[in-house]
């Protein structure tokens, strides 16, 4: 086991002479994330002889940043394993030839010159911890210095530390936290990659690589066979194609001759057709080009009338827009003086009924009645302002805010926009609530006193300057402290100062010390008793007598504590609502005032349309005459205007009649124009098609003289079609396109035929006979490749057997030692491989455990709790790696949070485990104070974060468990 460790250039630990020591127990590193914690546990791994880290990072992100090299130190105890004295009890590491009671590892990584980093591992036997020595002058220790291979194989001969512990260190923490939720089949898949041997797998895996190789081997000569086959059987194939081929090519040559004779046939025919068309249809053309000129003669008498007509139409025309022009100038006169008149005649009936009132007293009225209403509506105007004035105070006073003159809120705000820090007495004069009764009378003797500012030496000569440009009329002082009690001439005389609270007295108490002399009094004739008696006094009501007489103060604010601020709201609202009630009456009488004035207005304006009725009467009869003569004038246009109307509808219609004589003339003689032209098109057709008949027979006759027929023969052709060769079954001569369809098909089907199987010829038949050799050639090879198979397979199933019988060793070891732990936790373990295939690919490894007297449950159930489950997470891991059954133990565990996402109590579940297991732990906490919380870590170090300009954090604080 590991006894301490220290390091050098190593992250940003600080370089020590002393090792950090080492329980055998559990030993956490405890900190905050970024603190360094997995960087310590990752430098003890590197010393170990692994080689991966966490996340991507490498071995360089561990040096420090000050150093090109960086050394790891750790030592191991190097005792007897049987703590009893026996002679023959060994030391672990003895076997390699160190006997000291302490053996000392380093590995030293440094970057070479190509700026690559390497590793080298040096074994001292006894204390070493000159780290700075060997990374200087490393050849000095050569003869400690060992190779990579050979120190991991003394680690795993002396002290256990097997391919299994590596590979258990190279797991994502993640992956050891979650290993309780992985399937049967993932669990048993990482399980064998811990604890199994490789040699076996790989031995079956290579064989059954071999197995398939000569599985496709066996299918490619297959193919190969398969594909033999079918050229011998496409070759014949080509073969028989290339017979149909020669027989279509007869066969068209035939079809060709009896085209030639069907064609020649029928272009005599043609040419006899075509003379007869010819000759009918001049004799057509003739006769129709009469007609064309008899209906010429009879369109141009109906364009001559249509001209006379349309010209009548359009004077017309011209005369009927005319009038409508005129009728609806008429028409919209007759409108407008119409509803003119109507109107004016209503005016006229209106202001008939008016009773007839002297202007002049009407609007000598309406002055008086105007002057009444500006008066009033100024004095609305004014108790407006004053209701809105006294609403401001109380919205004021309801945030708490004092009321002050408005040259004492400009000073206050000069200061603090100066930042001067200041004490006004109105701020800290308070009356007590059992002389509430009083502040008037109090806020009246102090008058402008109220807006004394104090303020600190610092600050004096700023606010004086404040003071001069806001104009500023109360006093501005230093604070000055009360100088002691007056004695009171009557002890039952109440005071001023008496009635009275004061904050920060120290400050302004000597301001207010002459308040202690002024009593209260009730009637004027306790005050006048006391001023005979050189007495100062001030009545309720407000009357101050003193030794220069008497005087009545007023008071215009209440400003001194909350008891002011009630009283000044009370004050206000009382104003504000007599104020309220004054400005309704006020706005009512207003209203009133100006209904007044506007019925004058009306009256006014009433009379002044009576004086214009005579003249409207006049307008009116006027009007009247000129209604009556527009409408005149627009009945005598209609009547032109329909009169006109008719005469163009006849010119039209008769128009229409002519048009239509015309339209008939035209369409004959289109028509006959038409035939014309199509019968000259057919006539040009036929004698251009006679000519091509001419050349096609000349060409006929050359083919057939191609094809070896004479003009004898040629003779006898309508005798040769009359054959049955040429004849349908109704007896018909079949037509020359048969022949050329038929013929094209043939040639077409030897066209493809050519193009398509170039490859066919008279050496396929060869061919076809020499792939039969192929074929037995082929099967042969088959037969030896099928029977090495079999050996292969043997093979293949002896590598399969041993393979599972190592596995159901090695599960069976597995399952033990998980049940041996779960006792260490009094909980009871159960586990059970299932081979649902031959292929142990496939297996699944079920576990179990029951803690608590429970019954076994699986481990990824809902049976298990959250510490539970992370217990048995790291009793699958210890399981795989621990060989009790030999005499072996994992002496050696890192676990990177192993009770994250757990609460302390569940977090002691996994605790415990770390306890009652004979290993070695090395853990990383997040848990800040973990001795004070938790009894099952016996070495904790706390990691401090290095500050960002800093390369080197302080040491790790070391504590250990509390012993009872």
């Amino acid at each position: 086991m590991i006894e301490d460790f220290m390091t050098a250039y190593w992250g940003k630990l600080p370089l020590t002479d002393k090792p950090y020591p080492v329980h055998p127990k559990v030993n956490a590193f405890v900190g905050q994330s970024g603190h360094g914690k997995t960087t310590i546990m990752d430098g003890i791994r590197t010393a170990l002889g692994d080689t991966t880290f966490e996340t991507n990072r490498g071995i360089g992100y561990y040096v420090n940043k000050k150093s090109t090299w960086a050394i790891v130190r750790v030592g191991f105890y190097n005792r007897q394993i049987d703590n009893r004295v026996q002679m023959d009890a060994q030391k672990p590491f003895e076997m390699y030839g160190y006997r000291e009671d302490k053996i000392v590892v380093c590995c030293r990584v440094f970057k070479n010159s190509e700026g690559r980093w390497n590793k080298e591992y040096y074994v001292f036997d006894g204390e070493f911890t000159d780290l700075k020595g060997l990374a200087e002058n490393p050849k000095a220790y050569k003869q400690a210095l060992q190779t990579q291979e050979k120190y991991r194989k003394m680690l795993e001969d002396c002290i256990g530390l097997s391919a299994s512990f590596r590979r258990l260190m190279s797991m994502d923490p993640h992956s050891v936290r979650d290993l309780v939720d992985k399937s049967p089949e993932a669990l048993y898949q990482q399980i064998y990659e811990l604890k199994g041997v490789k040699d076996i797998k790989n031995r079956y895996e290579d064989a059954k690589q071999r197995l398939s190789a000569q599985k496709k081997a066996c299918e490619t000569l297959k193919e190969e066979l398969d594909a033999a086959k079918n050229r011998y059987a496409d070759l014949g194939a080509k073969v028989e194609l290339y017979k149909q081929h020669k027989l279509k090519v007869t066969q068209k040559e035939r079809l060709d001759v009896m085209r030639a004779k069907v064609v020649f046939m029928e272009t005599e025919e043609q040419m006899d057709k075509l003379t007869s068309e010819i000759v009918t249809a001049a004799d057509e053309i003739q006769r129709l080009e009469s007609e064309i000129n008899q209906s010429q003669i009879l369109i141009q008498e109906c364009d001559a009338k249509i001209d006379k007509l349309a010209a009548a139409s359009k004077a017309a025309s011209v005369l009927i827009g005319s009038l409508n022009a005129d009728c609806d100038i008429l028409a919209r006169q007759s409108t407008e003086k119409d509803l003119t008149l109507q109107r004016l005649l209503q005016d006229i009936e209106r202001i008939a009924k008016i009773q007839p009132i002297s202007i002049e007293d009407l609007r000598a009225e309406l002055d008086t009645a105007t002057q009444q209403y500006n008066a009033l509506l100024v004095e609305t105007v004014q108790l407006q302002k004053a209701v809105q004035a006294i609403d401001s105070d109380l919205m004021r006073l309801n945030r708490n805010k004092v009321l002050f003159p408005t040259w004492v809120d400009k000073y206050r705000s000069h200061l603090a926009q100066a930042n001067i820090e200041f004490t006004m007495l109105a701020d800290a004069i308070s009356i007590k609530g059992q002389h509430t009764e009083w502040q008037r009378a109090i806020e009246a003797f102090l008058g402008r006193e109220r807006y004394r500012i104090v303020v600190s030496q610092n600050d004096y000569l700023p606010a004086k300057k404040l003071q001069q440009s806001a104009q500023y009329g109360a006093r501005v002082c230093l604070p000055k402290a009360p100088r002691g009690a007056v004695a009171k001439s009557q002890g039952k005389l109440l005071s001023i100062y008496d009635a009275i609270e004061i904050k920060n007295e120290q400050m302004i108490g000597g301001y207010l010390e002459h308040l202690k002399t002024v009593h209260l009094v009730r009637t004027v004739e306790e005050g006048d008793f006391l001023q005979k008696q050189g007495l100062v006094s001030i009545t309720i009501e407000g009357l101050q007598q003193d030794g220069d007489g008497a005087i009545f103060r007023h008071v215009d604010l209440l400003c001194c504590g909350k008891s002011a601020l009630e009283l000044e709201k009370a004050r206000l609202q009382s104003k504000m609502e007599a104020l309220k009630s004054e400005l309704g009456s006020q706005e009512s009488k207003l209203a009133d005032s100006k209904t007044a004035v506007n019925t004058y207005d009306d009256w006014i304006k009433q009379q002044e349309e009576y004086l214009t009725l005579e003249s409207l009467q006049a307008k009116a009869d006027l009007l009247q005459s000129e209604v009556y003569l527009v409408s005149a004038n627009l009945t005598a246009a209609k009547e032109k205007r329909a009169e006109t109307e008719k005469a163009q509808i006849d010119a039209l219609e008769e128009v229409g009649n002519v048009r239509s004589q015309k339209a008939v003339l035209e369409t004959q003689t289109t028509a006959n124009g038409n035939i014309i032209a199509n019968a000259k098109r057919r006539l040009r057709s036929n004698e251009i098609d006679l000519g091509q008949n001419k050349v096609k027979l000349d060409m006929f006759r050359q083919a057939l003289i191609d094809f070896g027929l004479s003009e004898d023969d040629m003779d006898f052709i309508p005798q040769d079609l009359a054959g049955a060769d040429y004849r349908d079954d109704q007896g018909n001569r079949i037509s020359s396109i048969y022949f050329e369809n038929e013929a094209k098909k043939l040639d077409s089907e030897i066209k493809e035929f050519m193009a398509n199987h170039k490859d066919i010829d008279d050496t396929t038949v060869q061919l076809y006979a020499a792939q039969a050799g192929i074929v037995e050639s082929q099967e042969k090879r088959l037969k030896a490749n099928e029977d090495l198979r079999m050996e292969v397979e043997e093979e293949t199933q002896n590598c399969l057997y041993a393979l599972t019988r190592h596995i159901k060793e090695i599960i069976n070891d597995y399952i033990d030692e998980f049940n041996v732990l779960a006792e260490l936790l009094r909980a009871e373990g159960k586990g059970r491989l299932e081979t649902p295939t031959d292929d142990p690919a496939g297996w699944e490894l079920h576990m179990f455990i029951g803690f608590d007297g429970k019954k076994p449950a699986p481990i990824n159930g809902p049976d298990l709790s959250q510490g539970q489950r992370a217990c048995t997470s790291l009793m699958l891991l210890l399981a795989a790696i621990s060989n009790r059954k030999n005499g072996g133990l994992m002496p050696i565990m890192f676990l990177d949070e192993p009770r994250s996402r757990l609460d302390d109590d569940r977090g002691n579940e996994v605790g415990w485990l770390l306890q009652v297991t004979d290993v070695q732990y090395f853990i990383t906490h997040q848990q800040g104070e973990s001795l004070k919380s938790v009894d099952w870590i016996n070495h904790a170090y706390t990691c401090i974060k290095c500050g960002e300009d800093e390369l080197f954090t302080q040491p790790m604080i070391l504590k250990r468990m509390r012993t009872a």
